[in-house]
């Protein structure tokens, strides 16, 4: 949801917190359904049928902010 309001430009900004995420966005455009990507997510994408959507490819998602100051981070154990 987070992605989603930010929209792309500035989502892809907030991915920076988070190494390794990849985001799609699908804009509510109902003349011509379109979908947004992240390099290493578009990349994973098949497309099928005969008239695959068209990919908009969005800038790389790399380096790191630092602290992010959106989210406190706390250890959970995993599965016994």
């Amino acid at each position: 949801t987070t992605l989603f309001v930010l929209g792309p430009e500035a989502g892809v900004a907030f991915l920076k917190h988070y190494p390794g995420c990849e985001a799609i966005w699908i804009p509510d455009n109902p003349e011509k359904l379109t979908l947004l990507c992240t390099p290493g997510i578009a990349k994973r994408l098949t497309p099928i049928g005969k008239n695959p959507l068209p990919v908009i490819y969005l800038p790389p998602v790399t380096g790191t902010v630092g602290v992010n100051p959106f989210i406190s981070v706390q250890s959970v154990p995993g599965p016994a």
